[in-house]
């Protein structure tokens, strides 16, 4: 049982815009067509969503391993990154003794699950791997939007279910007598016995797929990792580092550079697909925030990863994300992760930055609140990148209808080719409104054709 307990500023340089605006601590992440992470009551429909453009499955990626192994590097071996923050561990006013938040407090913010039982029940919940189970309290936030164990258990045995046992989810998610099912009734009965019973026959079928190699064929025969299950690995990791830092993301100077919103996973996803990006490339968010996008593309593309931040408090959050999200994809669910790299640091100078772009083979730059300053001297950075390279912008780096002309055949824009494209809502954090997009690739074919062409016209 448990026991209830009583900025960097922007003038100075050309700085970076974050991509995340304050979300709620349970950010709202949509799934997609692939799977329904059911992330509303926990008895109750899925709410209707404004219309989003169902995103289709990542390309086939034949270099991608998606089960974990044990060939670690020294830093994941490190015992420290080995240990993944239980449920159980944000409720407790001891693990945030030392952080600078004031965090979550038991007797503050939380109410037990089980009125009809004295004090804090705590429960364990089996991942499909060999790694111990974690712990969790059976409580319900006082506030709408603070964490929501029962609802992790629940949309995580979802999960479980789903993609390690899909031969036979159908009958273990029936929504007569599935194990979502019988838990979300043990609930509404307030039935502690229930639905520790209900969680333990869960965690010995777990086991005993784990034991069997049913669980690591799974994974083996995935293909693409899916979206909902991307999106279930990531709302774990945000909800136990970032949630609880929400308020000190807000503090930003409004109208500079510096800017907070989110890419919302289900649009990344699809930003994913159409710049294919595969598990052999490399990967880097300018502005990269709290982390997301980063962690998002090594976990599900497997590539390598990298986003700077010079904001001082989303960047600490996104190394506390990577390092909660290491063992966490690895040892509880056994998924193999791209390496994660953060940095603290403005993008236009930092050394180490400009050596990975050069390297890079897709950029994401949320550039929406960029001044023209700023937008121009990324252009001038972005010169340097490798051919075929592609760079993803909320604002046009290049014009997309810019035609190359005598006039202007020295201009640097002429390097790029760009497509416009539209998104519609729940991409982005700051609206539910559309909006458009843009792919500038790395392409001197159409300069060096025109130059071409005036060559010949000369001899002519």
């Amino acid at each position: 049982m448990l026991t209830p307990a009583s900025s960097t500023s922007p003038t100075r340089k050309r700085t970076l815009t974050t991509k995340r605006k304050a979300p709620t601590p349970s950010t709202p992440m949509s799934s997609d067509s692939e799977g329904s992470d059911n992330e509303g009551s926990i008895d109750g429909p899925l709410t209707p969503r404004k219309r989003v453009r169902t995103s289709r499955s990542l390309e086939p990626d034949l270099r991608r391993r998606i089960r974990f192994t044990a060939d670690e590097t020294a830093e994941e071996r490190n015992p420290s990154f080995r240990k993944f923050l239980h449920g159980a561990d944000l409720i407790q006013s001891d693990h945030w003794k030392d952080d600078a938040v004031m965090g979550f407090d038991l007797a503050r913010d939380f109410k037990t699950a089980f009125e009809k039982n004295e004090g804090i029940p705590l429960v364990e919940l089996q991942y499909p791997s060999k790694s111990p189970p974690e712990r969790f309290a059976l409580v319900h936030p006082r506030e709408s939007e603070g964490y929501k164990p029962l609802e992790d258990i629940i949309n995580t045995v979802e999960a479980i279910c789903q993609y390690y046992f899909p031969d036979d989810a159908e009958a273990l998610m029936d929504e007569s007598n599935g194990y979502p099912r019988r838990l979300k009734r043990a609930v509404q009965q307030q039935s502690l016995d229930d639905f520790k019973k209900v969680l333990d026959d869960f965690n010995k079928m777990v086991r005993a797929g784990v034991h069997s190699g049913k669980t690591d064929k799974a994974l083996d025969g995935m293909g693409p990792m899916p979206l909902s299950l991307t999106t279930r690995i990531i709302d774990q990791t945000y909800n136990r580092t970032v949630s609880p830092r929400v308020a000190s993301l807000r503090r930003y100077e409004a109208g500079s550079n510096n800017v907070y919103g989110e890419l919302l996973i289900p649009f990344v996803h699809r930003l994913f697909r159409e710049t294919d990006l595969k598990s052999h490339h490399v990967f880097v968010d300018l502005g990269s925030g709290v982390g997301n996008v980063v962690i998002q593309a090594a976990l599900e593309v497997g590539c390598e990863s990298w986003g700077i931040e010079v904001m001082q408090n989303p960047s600490r959050a996104a190394k506390l994300q990577r390092r909660e999200i290491i063992p966490r994809a690895a040892r509880l669910w056994n998924i193999n992760l791209g390496k994660i790299n953060i940095l603290a640091d403005d993008f236009l100078e930092n050394q180490q930055i400009g050596a990975v772009l050069h390297r890079a083979d897709v950029i994401i730059v949320n550039n929406k609140a960029f001044s023209p300053q700023l937008n121009g001297a990324l252009l001038d950075k972005f010169l340097d990148l490798k051919e075929g390279a592609k760079i993803v912008s909320l604002k046009p780096f290049v014009d997309p209808h810019h035609e190359i002309k005598s006039f202007n055949v020295n201009d640097r824009v002429n390097l790029f080719t760009c497509v416009e494209k539209e998104y519609f809502s729940n991409c982005v954090s700051w609206t539910n409104e559309g909006g458009n997009y843009y792919i500038q690739t790395k392409d001197r074919s159409r300069l060096d054709k025109f130059l071409g062409s005036q060559k010949r016209g000369r001899r002519g």
